[in-house]
């Protein structure tokens, strides 16, 4: 599959199981996007060349769809295909992986490649989709070098969304400590006057994991907040206060 040879629709994971006459060599896992990718013999295609962005913290699940071309080129020389065979995704980001039930994609058949995880870093990935090319020479069914097509596929996780909300009216949040945090952390406050208090953990889906009231006095006070049980991941937290409300974020880490 050269690079620059595709040709990239946005994605749809419901489609019609046949179009263009080609077959659908589907997966459990994955349905490939057949009504937006086409075979306009380029050779083969990849689709979408952008993947809808993800969030941290947040479970992302998208596919990529692969129509298989005929031929490869090597130098000036025009070969045709009897199989590729899909080595790798690289550069995903950081708790993404990918899962293929076929491993070998057949010239002019439709296959898919899903991405699924919960992303635990933020930035630009450019994808590469390595596959090793298959010719017959003479009868015998040989190897081509790996072939990387790095040049467009690409997905932008971008960080949480939170509104945050440190400091209200003599009312003042302190940084959570240890922050990220694997077992527990101290989640800390000032009051201008006492008064009772209450705080709520959220996971990014918007549930509450986590709720408790306590009489805070003027000055300083600490909420300990055990999540042991929690997964990995970002969470925020409202500590409420006389009507008021403040927020931060936490990270729980492995």
């Amino acid at each position: 599959m050269g690079k620059n040879k595709h040709r990239f629709f946005l994605i749809n994971l419901y489609v019609f199981i046949f179009i263009f006459g080609l077959p659908y060599t589907g997966l459990s896992q994955c349905v490939p996007d057949t009504a937006n990718c086409e075979d306009i013999g380029d050779p083969g295609e990849i689709c979408p060349d952008s993947l809808p962005s993800g969030m941290q913290g947040v479970p992302y699940e998208e596919v990529i769809t692969i129509i298989s071309p005929d031929t490869v080129t090597k130098g000036a020389i025009s070969t045709s295909l009897v199989k590729i065979r899909l080595d790798t995704v690289l550069n995903l980001p950081p708790g993404i992986v990918y899962e293929s039930e076929y491993r070998e994609f057949f010239p002019d058949s439709v296959y898919c490649i899903l991405l699924s995880g919960t992303p635990t870093d933020t930035g630009t990935y450019y994808l590469g989709i390595t596959i090793t090319p298959f010719i017959d020479i003479l009868g015998s069914i040989v190897s081509l070098d790996p072939v990387t097509d790095d040049t467009s596929i690409f997905i932008r996780i971008e960080p949480p969304s939170l509104s945050e909300l440190t400091e209200n009216n003599g009312f003042k949040l302190l940084a959570g400590y240890p922050n990220p945090f694997q077992i527990s952390t101290r989640i800390g406050y000032t009051l201008s006057t006492s008064g009772e208090t209450e705080i709520m953990v959220y996971n990014m889906l918007g549930c509450i994991v986590y709720h408790e009231k306590m009489m805070g006095s003027s000055g300083k006070n600490y909420f300990k907040f055990t999540g042991e049980d929690l997964p990995s991941g970002i969470y925020l937290y409202s500590v409420i206060w006389d009507k008021n409300s403040l927020n931060a974020k936490l990270v729980k880490s492995r």
